[in-house]
């Protein structure tokens, strides 16, 4: 699955969801090739997110604000906190990443 917003693609998912019979909660790998980000910035109403990275190194913006991430970090953004967010790979080889989020029905996402 590639995620995108138009003709934008931001990065290359694999979800376990269905494999596994998820609904409530999500379980995706991503890959960002160097320059690229995993969206637009944005922020969730109700959908909290941790995501462990497993290879490579980026950037997270939180609120315009940098945070380095490496092999083996991880970040978390709670819904309710209105944390405008993205991850972007500043490295030089691809980034890979696990997401783990909750699925809530009621989640408005708000673009920054």
């Amino acid at each position: 699955m590639t995620s995108r917003d138009g003709a934008q693609t931001y990065s290359m998912t694999r979800s376990l969801n269905e494999a596994l019979g998820l609904e409530s909660l999500l379980v995706h790998f991503e890959t960002l090739e160097p320059g690229k980000s995993g969206s637009r910035p944005h922020s969730h109403s109700t959908k909290d997110e941790i995501f462990i990275i497993t290879r490579g190194s980026g950037t997270a913006w939180v609120n315009g604000e940098p945070v380095l991430l490496t092999k083996g970090d991880a970040i978390a953004f709670k819904g309710a906190d209105g944390e405008a967010h993205v991850l972007t790979n500043t490295g030089s080889e691809p980034m890979e990443y696990t997401i783990i989020a909750s699925n809530p029905d009621d989640d408005v996402v708000t673009f920054a």
